[in-house]
């Protein structure tokens, strides 16, 4: 009936720049329509309405945009409007079936408008049921009367033994159901409507309903899965198949949005759940069902990346035999070496980019020893291809445990004050462990990260 299209503000906004910039092309009258049926199913069915008039203007032959004003003025409860509304779509288009089926209903309430019951809870009242809610009986039970009465416990006693009628339960729990719905308890709203489920599993308003709570409750795929079946059972009530495509492109929207953003974070284990679900609510070989397919592969390639890195780093921590002074002496024999070294840091400096650690190696964390004078020989750069964030255990005297790659060997020139110029080994780093007798706390950094 209508483009398919997700239901949000961003939408709105988006239709309506795309008015303005194509002013009076041919699909004017179309865009406007969307338009109005995205306020429609947000339940803003008086903006739905001046959209759709709008429409009208732009085009009065169109029949759908007809049928779209009489559902418009039917919730906003003016049934004569809606009723010529129809007529006006039907003369338009003489085969418009579901424009004669609601007219049919129309026609139906026109009748009956006198007499209380479905639309009015009682004349003098002036209550109605909330306009989404489907409700196939043609009178309400007295339980919902003296509720609305203001008479509780005479409800709650007539709802009871209605309970106990067999032949009435059903009723009764539906109305019941809709007491919890309009005063916006969803979850006994979803009890009743179950419990009027369990008696009639096919009972197509009840499981309407129960879409509509569940939309009420933020979940979405049992809403969407009462939806779907309520059409199954009864596929003459149409709203309920509107509404699934509704849900589900709000669903498709939302989560993309969720898989991208973790996706954009480098959180690659949610990324892959994200697009996974992505992918159950697409249609396969869509432009969505493709990107989140795409987009779930990266992320697992990444995954296995980490998977990798960690396998390093444990393996650092294996690899502790290898001694410093011999790799010190003999830095090409090691290059490719995954090692795991204590130390203390004993001067960072930056390059753009680029961050070294000039780290002391010790055997142990000993805090008598004088670094300055021990840093001649024992010096080795822990080098990052990147800026690091600054930490307050980032600092020169802090103890730093490193897993890393030796990666050859350098001469720092420019690093000391003392005539020291020997190769000093460069370190890739997998994983720094960062401790500070002066500060409590531990910082810990993985590649991985």
């Amino acid at each position: 009936m209508f483009k398919k299209m997700a239901i949000t503000a961003a939408t709105v906004i988006l239709i309506n720049a795309m008015w303005f910039s194509y002013g009076h092309c041919a699909d004017s009258d179309q865009l406007l329509n969307d338009s109005g049926l995205v306020y429609y199913y947000k339940n803003q069915f008086q903006q739905a309405l001046k959209e759709f008039e709008t429409a009208l203007r732009a085009n009065p032959k169109n029949p759908e945009i007809y049928y779209n004003i009489a559902r418009a003025q039917n919730q906003l409860n003016n049934p004569q409007a809606a009723e010529e509304a129809l007529k006006k779509a039907i003369e338009l288009k003489p085969n418009y079936a579901v424009a004669k089926n609601l007219l049919k209903k129309m026609q139906a309430q026109l009748a009956k408008q006198d007499k209380p019951g479905v639309g009015v809870f009682s004349k003098q009242l002036k209550i109605q049921v909330p306009t989404e809610i489907a409700y196939p009986y043609e009178d309400y039970t007295e339980g919902f009367y003296a509720y609305y009465s203001g008479d509780m416990s005479g409800s709650k006693e007539k709802f009871d033994a209605d309970y106990k009628d067999k032949s009435r339960e059903v009723h009764a729990r539906m109305d019941q159901a809709i007491i919890y719905y309009h005063l916006r308890n969803f979850d006994d709203a979803v009890n009743h409507f179950r419990k009027v489920l369990d008696r009639e599993p096919r009972n197509a308003e009840a499981l309407y309903n129960l879409g509509l709570s569940y939309e009420q409750l933020s979940k979405t795929d049992e809403a969407m899965d009462a939806y779907e079946k309520a059409y199954k059972s009864n596929p003459a009530l149409t709203r309920a198949q509107e509404r699934f495509k509704m849900v589900k492109d709000n669903a498709l929207m939302n989560q993309i949005n969720v898989a991208d953003s973790y996706f954009n974070k480098s959180d690659w284990k949610k990324a892959v759940e994200a697009y996974e679900k992505v992918k159950s609510y697409a249609l396969k070989n869509s432009q969505e069902y493709i990107k989140a397919d795409s987009n779930s592969r990266v992320a697992k390639l990444e995954l296995e990346k980490i998977g990798e890195k960690r396998s390093e780093i444990n393996q650092g921590y294996l690899n502790r035999n290898i001694d410093f002074v011999d790799a010190d002496a003999n830095p090409g024999r090691y290059a490719g070496s995954i090692v795991t070294w204590k130390g203390r840091i004993y001067k960072i400096e930056k390059y753009g980019y680029t961050t070294d650690f000039l780290v002391v190696f010790l055997p142990s964390f000993r805090s008598d020893i004088d670094s300055t004078e021990y840093s001649k020989d024992l010096i080795f750069v822990v080098r990052f291809e990147k800026p690091v964030k600054q930490n307050e255990l980032l600092r020169e005297d802090s103890n730093i445990t490193v897993v890393g790659k030796i990666t050859g060997s350098e001469q720092l020139k420019n690093a000391f004050k003392y005539n020291n110029y020997t190769d000093k080994i460069i370190v890739d780093p997998l994983k720094i462990t960062v401790t500070n007798n002066n500060y409590s706390g531990e910082f810990v950094w993985e590649l991985t990260n």
